[in-house]
């Protein structure tokens, strides 16, 4: 979801992707085509689209000798004849198309309302302030260090404990990622009072609780392998490749598709507690082949797979229409509005780097609605990338999507708790417009000024939230933004949000200023650091 534009000329200008799972992870089906010049955020005209699918596409853009543009996007053709048999139909995936004549700003918003209502799980709910164990502990925990953590979640404030990779295992036990996969049952030695003794703390506490999984996968250490070696996608009696440890599992199979619904299934029914899952997918596809498909069939396998993928989907959403399901995909990896309908949120990015964040969050936001970005604060230094960024500016990126928390809560020192608990009430307060206003793009990261900035304001105008962020070291100039989507005849005041002890990042903070001010003259900030950030409601009042 990294940006990337460029003019198209005469050729033919391909994406694709041939991965088959977690397909994109390193292209995306979304594209956004501008009129007579580069898109712009406020006017001109643009055109958006994204396919519904989530195995291998094609996306091609052919400029003719007529200047006319031709956009073809659908089935990765690929190794994918379909051969249908006379009265057999095939029914290609829908394509989600958009266009403006005021800039891609106003294309993003009918997007994202269009996804809240339609294309996204329970796009009506808010999203709970969540804490995942998976940056804090890795597979190193026991019930003892889940409870003491859980004591934390609840201490900042968070609504929601995700217990990650780990807990499961028999007689391969999940210690690491060489064994354990495909055995879902507890494992006693880290958990002996199982799933549902954690899960009723964290009901105790005040949390609701959620668990990891990773269905479609298995380890060849693992009793599943061992027992159904007829399940794992093969190329006949060509060794099977291993990535991070793992094999992958035939979905094109009716039996394998039982027995991922049974994993949720069983696991649902043996912990009640458990009010969210995240299911994970860590590696794609390579040496194909299905023991299932007939010899003749087996260019079948790369559409089979998703829609035996899709068939689990509605049988779980048909069973638990409550349960909220992150799709994880090693994040990033299934960011498409084939799968968002069966899920609550997308884990945007397996990068918590808040610098990063910045970039990745702003260009997934072009389509996908603000609330099913989870956006986790994580520890410093990065565990992606070894840097150490202030908690206030790594607190504020999250802020701006779905808030969350991913680190040990153990180890942050008592100023460093009172400042995420600080931030997430500053984000419940916040929370309805960010996740359920209309977004408004003021300055892009990719513009290289050093800075980046947005602000959401609720249907009715009368609410508004501005995240302003310093990227670089600004020695002589100075930030002013010009807010969007306020009501001129309004009279907002300013309140700085999360605001840093002792300073404030905004010269308006605290006063009343009309809409009409606010969107033609702007407000003056104080960042001029790398890595600064300020957070401003604007809230309407009767003059």
């Amino acid at each position: 979801m990294w940006l990337k534009e460029e003019l198209l000329t005469p050729g033919i200008k391909t994406i694709d992707s041939k991965k088959g799972v977690r397909t994109t992870h390193n292209e995306n089906s979304c594209f956004i085509v501008s009129v007579n010049g580069p898109a712009k955020e406020d006017d001109g005209e643009v055109y958006g689209g994204a396919l519904a699918w989530s195995g291998n596409f094609e996306s091609s853009f052919q400029l003719d000798d007529f200047n006319m543009l031709q956009i073809r996007c659908g089935l990765n053709p690929f190794c994918s004849e379909i051969r249908l048999l006379p009265g057999e139909s095939f029914t290609t995936p829908e394509a989600v198309v958009g266009y403006s004549d005021r800039g891609k700003g106003q294309l993003t918003r009918n997007f994202h309302r269009w996804a809240r209502r339609y294309a996204l799980a329970h796009g009506d709910r808010y999203r709970s302030v969540a804490l995942n164990n998976w940056e804090g502990t890795h597979w190193n925990f026991n019930e003892k260090d889940l409870r003491e953590i859980i004591d934390k979640a609840a201490e900042i404030g968070c609504e929601l404990f995700i217990l990650d990779d780990g807990w499961f295992g028999g007689k391969y036990p999940r210690n690491d990622a060489t064994a354990g996969l495909g055995d879902w049952q507890v494992n006693a030695a880290k958990l002996p009072g199982g799933l549902q003794s954690i899960a009723g703390y964290a009901a105790a506490k005040g949390l609701r609780f959620g668990i990891w999984i990773e269905p479609e996968m298995v380890n060849p250490h693992s009793e599943l392998a061992q027992e159904h070696s007829e399940w794992i996608v093969r190329s006949g009696e060509r060794e099977i490749p291993t990535l991070r440890h793992q094999w992958i599992l035939d979905l094109c199979n009716p039996d394998v598709q039982d027995f991922i619904f049974g994993v949720f299934d069983d696991l649902l029914s043996s912990a009640p507690g458990i009010s969210y899952v995240k299911w994970d997918a860590n590696r794609h596809v390579n040496n194909v082949g299905s023991t299932y498909l007939p010899a003749d069939e087996q260019s079948r396998f790369w559409v089979d797979y998703t829609r035996g993928l899709y068939n689990v989907y509605e049988r779980i959403r048909s069973k638990y229409p409550d349960i909220e399901i992150q799709a994880c995909a090693s994040g990033g990896g299934r960011v498409d509005f084939g799968s968002l309908p069966f899920h609550d949120e997308i884990w945007t990015s397996d990068n918590t780097n808040a610098i990063d964040r910045i970039f990745i969050q702003w260009g997934t936001n072009h389509f996908f609605p603000t609330m099913a970005m989870a956006a986790h604060v994580s520890a410093a230094p990065n565990r992606q990338t070894g840097m150490s960024l202030p908690l206030k500016f790594r607190c504020d990126v999250a802020m701006s999507g779905r808030m969350g928390i991913e680190l040990d809560p153990r180890k942050l020192a008592r100023e460093e708790i009172a400042c995420l608990q600080d931030a997430v009430a500053a984000y419940k307060t916040i929370r309805p417009v960010v996740q359920h206003g209309d977004l408004y793009r003021l300055v892009s990261p990719y513009d290289e000024s050093g800075w980046a900035a947005l602000n959401y304001v609720s249907e009715t105008k009368e609410r508004c939230v501005l995240f302003a962020f310093s990227t670089a070291l600004h020695t002589r100039t100075r930030l002013t933004l010009r807010l969007k989507g306020l009501d001129p005849a309004g009279y907002y005041k300013i309140t700085e949000q999360n605001r840093q002890k002792g300073k404030t990042g905004c010269h308006a903070e605290g006063q009343t200023l009309s809409g009409d001010y606010l969107m033609k003259c702007g407000v003056g900030f104080d960042l001029a650091k790398p890595f600064e950030s300020c957070v401003l409601l604007l809230e309407r009042q009767d003059r």
